[in-house]
């Protein structure tokens, strides 16, 4: 029998194909070709932890296999407003630098990153690493900044979920993503950020550790705001750790619109003295069964969902504005307290103190 289509190849260089003939009536019988050679990545060490604000490295080793081409490398699952950076970035040696930095806003959690080359006349095979984000272990309530906060109003989120089925006779294994291409101009998806593919952004789909049995599915939720007057329309792409497409049919469930309660809160450095950072924004006592959105941990204290400010200091009369986005399906009335806080050594004399104390839904703009 001979191929029906062209061969996919997959992130490890093996190539993928289907018969013309053979198998279940008739069908075809999906086949496999395992490549040898090649270029192989690898790291040291495996995985790594960083706190807020804080960098982290990975040494990369390239074993070339008698490939003496020049190598540059992309990396995809960085969290959330976090950078990472390679040096040098292209190389003709056997070894590179990943620095990944923090910022005090990023997402506390674990990744995987998934590490790829690009040459010219090969096929590159990938690596993973673990990255665990920590937050602070201590915060100390700013006492001499003033909150202020607007009304809460509410945006509407869409949120759809798709379903990718596993019609080969192989297993797929995490992480595996999702492009999101032609995404109607204007809208955003509002999934954490596993970076781009050209201009398309990458969610996760699967994560690592996980995968998707020949014969099985596997749901993803994705979310947008979308403030445009123009229907919502995006192609979605499944790509594998070294983002070479898998091709398995994607289904879409209807697009469901959900109520976020968004409200800016206005942090003022009402003393004599400059507040110096890190700095958190958390809201206290919200209601059973609500949540924050954009949270970027929870307090080691008070286990209370937090935002890290990437503001370094506020100085006297200074002021910054915050933006909480928080989901309540439950039928009570939506009430938090918001808190400032920050490191021992931001916190000066106690002047006064300023917070907001059972904010509720108020009438909606």
């Amino acid at each position: 029998a001979e191929p029906v289509s062209p061969l996919i190849q997959s992130f490890d260089g093996t190539l993928y194909g289907t018969t013309l003939f053979g198998g279940t009536g008739d069908q075809g019988i999906v086949f496999d070709l395992p490549l040898t050679g090649g270029p192989v990545l690898t790291a040291t060490p495996t995985s790594q932890s960083v706190g807020l604000s804080a960098s982290t490295s990975y040494t990369i080793n390239v074993n070339r296999n008698d490939f003496l081409g020049s190598i540059s490398f992309g990396v995809v699952g960085v969290p959330q407003g976090a950078t990472a950076s390679f040096s040098p970035a292209a190389t003709e040696g056997d070894t590179t630098s990943l620095t990944v930095t923090t910022v005090n806003s990023t997402p506390v959690g674990t990744y995987t990153l998934a590490i790829n080359g690009q040459a010219s006349g090969t096929t590159i095979r990938p690596t993973t690493v673990g990255l665990t984000v920590t937050g602070p272990t201590a915060v100390s309530t700013l006492s001499n900044a003033g909150l202020t906060a607007s009304g809460l109003i509410q945006i509407t989120r869409i949120r759809q979920q798709l379903t990718l089925t596993n019609n080969t006779s192989r297993l797929l294994q995490g992480p595996l993503y999702l492009a999101i291409d032609g995404l109607t101009p204007g809208a955003t998806v509002t999934n954490p950020s596993q970076g781009t593919v050209g201009s398309s952004p990458l969610v996760l789909a699967v994560p690592a550790g996980q995968s998707i049995g020949a014969g099985a599915t596997a749901f993803v939720t994705l979310e947008f705001e979308n403030p445009t007057p123009n229907a919502l329309t995006y192609t979605p792409r499944l790509l594998d750790t070294g983002l070479i497409p898998v091709l398995i049919p994607i289904t879409s469930g209807g697009q469901v619109q959900v109520k976020i309660s968004r409200q800016q809160v206005t942090i003022t450095n009402s003393g004599s003295t400059t507040l110096n950072g890190p700095f958190y924004l958390s809201v206290e006592g919200l209601t059973s069964g609500a949540s924050l959105v954009n949270r970027t941990g929870f307090t080691p204290d008070t286990n209370a969902p937090y935002i890290g400010l990437d503001l370094a200091s506020l100085g006297v009369g200074a002021s910054t504005n915050v933006t909480l986005n928080l989901e309540n399906p439950t039928p009570s009335a939506l009430t938090f307290t918001t808190r400032f806080s920050g490191s021992s050594a931001a916190q000066p004399r106690t002047l006064r103190k300023r917070v907001l104390k059972n904010i509720q839904n108020s009438p909606q703009r």
